[in-house]
C-alpha cells in the first residue's frame, strides 16, 4: 500500500469510529509540602493563601500542635502546626524559612460545628483541577499511620500526594485533647 492508500484507509476508519467524549468530575485540591512530604486539602476547605510573614502571636500552655494566634481583618484565627497535627516532626521553627511556609485560612468542621483555623505548612506548591477518578484508596500502611486522615492518594508531577480529610484531622486533634484533659 502506497502512503496515500494508508491515509485513506485510516481517514474512512476514523469517520466509522464514534468518539465518546465524558466530562469527569473535577476537584480543586491545594498542593503543600510537610517534612519533604506531598500533601492537599480540598480546594472548598482552604479559604485563603496568607503571607507566612503575618504575625503570629504565642499562647502559653498551648498544646504544641497550636502555634499562636493571628489577627486578620479585626478576628482572631488559631494557627496550628500542620506537621504536629499529623504527628510529624516539626522541621522548623515558627518563623524560619518563612520565605518558603504558608498559612492556609481553612474552614473545617469539628463537633458538627464549622470552625475557621490556620494551617502552617511548608511550600505552597500548586492549585489543581483533578480528576476525582485519579482519587484512589490510601494503602493500608498510610491509614495505619494517619488513619481516617488520610482520604486518599494521588500522583502528580511524578510524586505521591496524599490528600487529607481537614475535619478527620482537626477531629482527632480535639478528641486527644479531650482524653489528655480527662487522664
Amino acid at each position: 500500500m502506497t502512503p496515500e492508500a494508508d491515509l485513506a484507509a485510516f481517514l474512512a476508519q476514523r469517520e466509522q469510529t464514534q468518539v465518546v467524549e465524558v466530562d469527569q468530575p473535577q476537584v480543586q485540591l491545594v498542593v503543600f509540602t510537610l517534612g519533604g512530604d506531598v500533601f492537599a486539602l480540598r480546594g472548598g476547605q482552604v479559604k485563603e493563601v496568607l503571607s507566612a510573614q503575618q504575625a503570629v502571636f504565642a499562647l502559653p500552655g498551648q498544646d504544641q500542635s497550636v502555634e499562636g494566634v493571628l489577627t486578620l481583618r479585626g478576628q482572631l484565627y488559631p494557627v496550628w502546626q500542620a506537621e504536629s497535627l499529623l504527628g510529624l516532626s516539626v522541621t522548623s521553627s515558627p518563623g524560619e524559612g518563612a520565605f518558603q511556609a504558608a498559612l492556609l485560612l481553612c474552614q473545617a468542621r469539628v463537633d458538627e460545628q464549622q470552625q475557621a483555623v490556620v494551617l502552617r505548612v511548608g511550600s505552597l506548591m500548586d492549585v489543581i483541577d483533578l480528576s476525582e477518578d485519579r482519587l484512589q484508596p490510601p494503602s493500608s500502611s498510610l491509614i495505619s499511620t494517619l488513619g481516617a486522615q488520610a482520604e486518599a492518594v494521588f500522583e502528580w508531577q511524578g510524586q505521591g500526594v496524599t490528600l487529607l480529610d481537614l475535619h478527620a484531622l482537626m477531629q482527632d486533634w480535639w478528641q486527644r485533647r479531650a482524653g489528655a484533659q480527662t487522664a
